[in-house]
């Protein structure tokens, strides 16, 4: 037993390690580092190795951390560079603020004067900044460090001092915003790309445990939709990131990840009316075996192959889904993944879903004892084409956001809106047959 437990943490801590040791994960630190070292190395060049001379390197690595750990750490670039204009306005406004401060202390005015005057100024430059985050949140980071500078600067009786501190932070703002450049720049799309794709990979696995319903999964559910929404909040923050990333640097952004977050948001409801309705409310743990039916015979005999075949379809869309969604992808890759997901919501979803309305009907009588049951089963099914009907929706947006140019893919949007137009009908014809079976 020690043995086996031994193997296992040796498993988990070498799987651990070779995901730290990825470039992936490396390029973040490695890229602080370097912003830090080189000013640090051309501040001990300039002062000839006096620390008491022209740049101070307490402030020039202090200034890259503040600069870049929260930067690298949300792996957007605009938020470096808000960072980085916000030092560079608070350098320029404190410069001002500790010339003045300087010309006071060689006039010989009294410290009270001095200290009222320091005192006076750093209110009102809190005030102004905090009140300016809270019309402007999405500016944080530009007032925040903005504030962090002109504190610096401002209580310096030495202008000499003034200035050596001036010339620290705005080496270390060139510098970082260099390394941010060099690190992240050529990257930020495929970021955006993986943060997506963990969000549909994750509500993908969501869509499996709901069509089957199991209360065993439960605990799964549950884990994978807290990983859920970070991954969408995630994704949601960057993409508005990098349109602003784009717009500052005069490009139009070549993708609308906005719109891919939207298009999950729909499916995500349906998803989790499914299974909330459902697993939650309706099944009790011994019934989720049976899914409604008499007996749990009735259940693996008529219904329990197709909903096994959903799950697998799902499975398969899954799959493909994500190789799709690769930057590194051709034109014509991808089209062939489309044309393998058109295939799986033919032969997986809407024939499951035909075949389990047939059985339905064939067997209400049989396998339902009361109205209760066969009320709760034809809100099953419906609820399940609903889903199915924002997975084509999603497979939609997915096929338009990569449309570059004329209509490389009309046709496949052609396919999509047929098949969402049978699965439709589906639904309706399993509301309206069934509902009036069940008044009865």
């Amino acid at each position: 037993m020690t043995s086996t437990f031994e193997h296992v943490r040796s498993m988990w801590g070498s799987i651990l390690w070779r995901q730290f040791l990825t470039w992936h994960f490396l390029k973040d630190p490695i890229a602080v580092c370097l912003a830090s070292v080189v000013p640090l190395i051309i501040a001990a060049t300039v002062n000839e190795f006096d620390i008491r001379e022209t740049l101070n390197l307490v402030y020039i690595s202090s200034t890259v951390l503040l600069i870049m750990l929260f930067g690298t750490a949300e792996r957007v670039l605009v938020s470096v560079i808000h960072r980085v204009i916000g030092t560079l306005l608070g350098a320029g406004v404190g410069v001002l603020l500790g010339y003045a401060h300087g010309a006071m202390v060689n006039a010989g005015d009294p410290r009270v004067v001095i200290y009222t005057y320091q005192l006076l100024v750093f209110i009102c430059v809190v005030f102004v900044v905090a009140f300016l985050t809270r019309i402007f949140p999405n500016y944080y980071d530009l007032f925040l460090l903005f504030g962090i500078t002109v504190a610096v600067l401002l209580f310096t009786a030495d202008l000499t001092v003034a200035y050596s501190r001036t010339a620290s932070v705005l080496i270390a703002a060139v510098s970082s915003t260099i390394f941010t450049l060099l690190f992240q720049y050529t990257r930020a799309e495929d970021m955006l790309f993986r943060d997506h794709r963990e969000a549909s990979i994750l509500l993908l696995e969501l869509t499996g445990y709901a069509v089957s319903s199991e209360h065993q999964e439960k605990r799964e559910f549950d884990h994978s939709t807290h990983r859920m929404r970070e991954c969408l909040s995630s994704a949601d923050k960057a993409s508005d990131a990098y349109i602003i990333w784009r717009r500052l640097t005069f490009r139009k952004p070549r993708f609308d990840f906005r719109s891919l977050s939207d298009a999950l948001r729909p499916l995500y409801y349906e998803v989790f009316s499914l299974y909330w309705s459902h697993v939650e409310t309706a099944l009790r743990p011994r019934d989720a075996t049976r899914l409604y039916c008499n007996t749990e015979s009735d259940y693996r005999t008529y219904f329990k192959p197709y909903i096994d075949s959903l799950v697998m379809g799902i499975h398969e869309y899954k799959e493909y889904i994500t190789a799709i969604l690769e930057l590194q992808r051709s034109h014509q890759e991808r089209r062939d993944a489309v044309e393998k997901v058109l295939t799986i919501i033919n032969e997986k979803f809407h024939a499951n879903m035909a075949h389990l309305n047939i059985r339905f009907m064939e067997t209400r009588s049989v396998c339902f004892q009361n109205r209760y049951q066969r009320w709760n089963m034809t809100e099953y099914l419906v609820t399940v084409t609903c889903v199915l009907i924002e997975l084509i929706e999603y497979t939609q947006k997915i096929v338009e956001f990569f449309i570059v140019e004329d209509v490389e893919y009309a046709d496949l949007l052609d396919q999509l809106a047929m098949m969402r137009l049978h699965m439709n009908e589906l639904r309706f014809e399993t509301d309206s047959q069934m509902n009036p079976t069940i008044a009865a």
